[in-house]
């Protein structure tokens, strides 16, 4: 759906252009999902903080025949911790979270890790940027290792046990530890199953992704706000505008929710197993759709570009704690690039005329099972900058942003496959909008 003409007072935009932006896409979109067997996609997109278009490709729902809208529903996976971040930046901005400090500070119970047999400190920032040394999920070759062994699944977790048997006899692809089944009701049930383990490496040493320290910082929020992370979360996402992003449920009757798919081995689509995402609400536990997602951009980016010198809206945040949270840590690499607190955020250089021009990426994907998602802020401003790791405008290294609006693209997409990796589309997408710019 094709919904505005965008401002015309900045640059040379033109109607013809985004016409040409969005059939180009839509051109794009049809082949991705072809080659990937993907039965629906929804995307919404924005420039400059102004939503430009929304649309569903293929189907919702197969058997039935529903298409795919803008208003469709799906588990959001890793794009979850985009929305937890926003509980960090509240808390940051009220000054009751220092990012900082051992995390023991808030769960005074939560045991000290060692690492070399010497006491290690753990803090929220490692937690946010993945360097706390928490293990991911299991592969399904270290399941088989341990099933092998006397003794060896007896000593994990009943539920994940479950899930690895689970997953075997489903064939299911995914480390095992996707397809949990059990229903948590709150975040000290799901720290049992973990956080005895024994750490990978000392706190800040080096990255290894892991939802499971994101399960420990939503303890962390708790502890201080003093109620359960979802309650705090729903009425936060009220606060800050959001309509249709809930916690995953599967007895919850939700309006527009899609189904979920897989392909077997032989390629025939497949109806996605049964999983209860309630153990791992912070990391990868919520449901959304794309208008959602994009609005998920739009307070970002307008906190980021915020007058530091005006008094800030009560539902947005202070341009110096998104600014913070955007920017990468030390150069700790993920496979996508540089990581900032709860985002990968990394810079590239593209050729605009004769000049060279900043372009700054702050984004999220999620895969899970049955779904795959992904929400990507694309700065485009020739002051902007990643200097020195400190998200600034000139003079380089002031740590400050001025007082003007946004400029750039935003896109948020949704698919209803398994597993599907979404970065790359969506940066190619965003590349034809950055075209409407000029």
């Amino acid at each position: 759906m094709y919904l505005a003409d965008i401002n015309m007072d900045r640059g040379n935009y033109t109607s013809s252009k985004l016409e040409k932006a969005i059939n180009r896409s839509r051109s794009m979109i049809t082949v991705f999902m072809e080659q990937k067997g993907i039965p629906g996609m929804s995307i919404a997109v924005g420039i400059d903080g102004q939503k430009v278009w929304e649309e569903g490709f293929g189907y919702a729902d197969v058997e039935n025949q529903t298409r795919m809208t803008e208003d469709s529903l799906l588990a959001t996976g890793s794009v979850s911790k985009l929305l937890t971040t926003l509980a960090v930046a509240r808390l940051m901005d009220q000054g009751k979270l220092d990012i900082d400090k051992p995390i023991q500070e808030y769960l005074p119970n939560f045991p000290v890790k060692k690492w070399n047999e010497q006491e290690v400190t753990m803090t929220t920032r490692h937690l946010l940027t993945h360097t706390s040394g928490f293990r991911h999920y299991r592969k399904m070759s270290e399941y088989e290792i341990l099933s092998q062994t006397p003794d060896g699944l007896s000593e994990l977790p009943e539920a994940f046990v479950d899930a690895y048997r689970y997953c075997k006899s489903i064939a299911g692809r995914l480390s095992p530890e996707f397809y949990v089944r059990k229903k948590y009701q709150t975040t000290s049930e799901v720290l049992e199953l973990f956080q005895d383990d024994p750490i990978s490496f000392k706190p800040g040493s080096r990255f290894q992704y892991s939802s499971k320290g994101w399960i420990v910082l939503s303890a962390v929020i708790e502890s201080i706000v003093e109620t359960s992370f979802i309650e705090y979360m729903t009425n936060l996402l009220e606060q800050l505008g959001f309509e249709s992003t809930v916690p995953a449920s599967n007895e919850t009757i939700l309006p527009h929710r899609a189904r979920c798919y897989f392909r077997d081995k032989k390629g025939n689509l497949m109806n996605a197993p049964y999983v209860d995402r309630s153990w791992k609400i912070a990391s990868g536990g919520y449901m959304s759709n794309v208008r959602d997602m994009l609005h998920l951009a739009d307070v970002m980016i307008e906190s980021c570009f915020s007058s530091p010198d005006k008094e800030h809206r009560k539902s947005f945040f202070k341009s110096e704690t998104i600014r913070h949270l955007w920017t990468p840590y030390n150069d700790v690499l993920s496979s996508s690039g540089l990581h900032g607190l709860g985002c990968i955020s990394y810079k590239e250089t593209v050729l605009r005329g004769d000049s060279l021009r900043p372009i700054h990426h702050v984004l999220h994907t999620g895969r899970g099972v049955g779904i795959g998602a992904v929400v990507h802020i694309a700065m485009e401003d020739e002051d902007l900058t990643i200097d020195g790791n400190v998200i600034s405008t000139k003079p380089y290294g002031t740590g400050h942003i001025q007082n003007k609006s946004f400029r750039g693209v935003t896109a948020a997409i949704l698919v209803n496959l398994e597993f599907i990796d979404l970065q790359d589309i969506s940066s190619e997408i965003i590349s034809l909008f950055r075209e409407v710019l000029h």
